[in-house]
């Protein structure tokens, strides 16, 4: 992964999403909680697949992360995998639960784990 972007993530609390509008294709861009690991940001999405974004993410995976001035073309998709729904859940979890003023525990329950990986 590039350096910059990686610099830049140690410092953030949230990115930026744009996604691509299922019906219009014009770009709906959303500020969100992530957690990274390794290659793949991961985020959980509070309102399921009824969000408006996640219903973009299914239609079309193409979606851009903004980190400060970086714009970064990458893929996301639904997780499917039990333990890689897991892993996303206690990441973005444990990012966060710690500092916000109330429980996250049936949040990180019900939301609907997305995975983002950069293109290559």
């Amino acid at each position: 992964m590039d350096p910059e972007l990686r610099a830049a993530l140690a410092i953030r609390s949230v990115v930026d999403l744009t996604t691509f509008g299922r019906i219009t294709g014009r770009p709906h861009r959303i500020e969100i909680w992530f957690a990274f690991h390794e290659s793949t940001f991961f985020m959980l999405s509070g309102g399921g697949t009824h969000s408006d974004w996640v219903k973009n993410i299914i239609a079309d995976s193409a979606v851009i992360l903004h980190v400060d001035d970086l714009e970064v073309a990458a893929n996301a998709r639904l997780i499917r995998a039990i333990d890689e729904a897991d892993l996303a859940r206690h990441l973005v979890f444990e990012k966060y639960n710690p500092g916000y003023a109330g429980d996250l525990t049936e949040w990180r329950m019900r939301s609907v784990p997305i995975a983002v990986e950069p293109a290559m």
